[in-house]
């Protein structure tokens, strides 16, 4: 079989490390011929050039580029494509379009990563309920369930969770020598775009709960990079919490920080499934989280870790305390998320449910 997968971004976040390890566990399995479809000077693209991965690069990459969907139509012919895959929102109106405009007429897939409802638009409803999209690839149960009422045929829908790389957290002992921290400190953190709906001001929040209710060592660390950071440096200024605090920026040693962290807070208000707090999971790291979008489906409450609502500053606040006074519970915590991401969360997982979304197609 012949698969095509079109990734439009060219900067690099949970989607693009997902497309990433779908396509190295394909190449691994050796069982079909995968051409990567990316914009030029992508982080996408250099991935491919470093791991000698067949790929073809688009100049302009915008997704209402009629050059750029008719060149992708051409590609799919003359490759000889059996199933496109479409991995974000630009990737399905470029795929759609082609189908329409210039007589792709191949099965194709899309990879919905968002717990958002569709837009009411008529070309939304228009594509997403397209003859030749055959399969809607949602990454959590509430994606599926939010999106399905726009859905006319449901059989299109499925659930492949994502998946983390759970061998690759190595870890290291020198990160709060960096953050010139005592070795006693509770390291508290979170690693994720600084974006709107990551509702990283509720984190600041919860620190300052945290701070007034404990005598205990802490210090708070946002790992990442986004249009937020100003509005979050202001607020943690506001709160006279700047001596707690450290953004790092971008780090692209995740793998060695997030095992050193002592707990994860994750407080977004959005969220598909959460791939960073898998991650923390997979580092062996308690983790206390909102209960938005799909995270309950990876964080079960007092099972892997600690749920509250959306922006519950106090709850959220408690239960961390309760984890900085009970090491058992922290512990149990830790030892029961580690095994439970290694079971159904691996990238191997993913790649073996989204080849089953392939091999179904292949022979309808």
């Amino acid at each position: 079989m012949n698969i095509l997968h079109l990734s439009t971004p060219k900067s690099w976040r949970g989607g693009e490390q997902q497309v990433y390890w779908l396509f190295e566990e394909i190449e691994l399995l050796q069982q079909h011929k995968q051409l990567l479809v990316c914009p030029q000077k992508s982080v996408m693209q250099q991935k491919c050039i470093a791991n000698n991965w067949k790929h073809i690069t688009l100049k302009n990459a915008h997704h209402f580029n009629l050059v750029t969907i008719r060149f992708l139509a051409e590609i799919a012919k003359q490759n000889k494509i059996d199933i496109i895959h479409l991995h974000d929102a630009h990737a399905l109106n470029m795929g759609i379009l082609a189908s329409c405009l210039f007589g792709m007429k191949i099965p194709m897939v899309f990879t919905r990563r968002v717990d958002f409802e569709l837009n009411k638009n008529w070309f939304t409803r228009f594509k997403y309920n397209h003859f030749w999209l055959k399969k809607i690839i949602c990454v959590s149960e509430k994606i599926k369930n939010v999106i399905s009422k726009d859905i006319q045929l449901k059989s299109r829908l499925t659930t492949v969770h994502s998946g983390v790389d759970t061998k690759r957290f190595i870890g290291g002992n020198n990160f709060k020598n960096e953050l010139k921290i005592d070795k006693t400190s509770i390291l508290i953190g979170n690693a994720s775009a600084l974006s709107d709906h990551k509702d990283l001001i509720t984190f600041v929040e919860v620190a300052q709960q945290i701070i007034n209710k404990t005598n205990k060592k802490v210090h708070f660390v946002l790992i990442g990079e986004g249009k937020e950071r100003s509005i979050i440096e202001r607020r943690i200024k506001e709160l006279k919490l700047t001596t707690y605090f450290t953004l790092t920026g971008f780090r692209n040693d995740i793998a060695e920080i997030l095992p050193q962290l002592d707990i994860f807070l994750m407080t977004s208000k959005e969220e598909g499934l959460g791939t960073t707090v898998l991650d923390a999971m997979a580092a062996g790291v308690a983790v206390v989280s909102t209960n938005a979008g799909g995270l309950p489906e990876s964080v079960l409450h007092q099972k892997t870790g600690l749920l509250a609502n959306v922006a519950d500053v106090k709850n959220l606040s408690n239960l961390i305390l309760q984890l900085i006074e009970n090491n058992d519970l922290k512990q149990t915590l830790e030892t029961a998320a580690k095994n439970w991401v290694n079971k159904q969360f691996s990238k191997e997982k993913m790649a073996k449910g989204v080849l089953k979304v392939y091999d179904n197609l292949g022979k309808s």
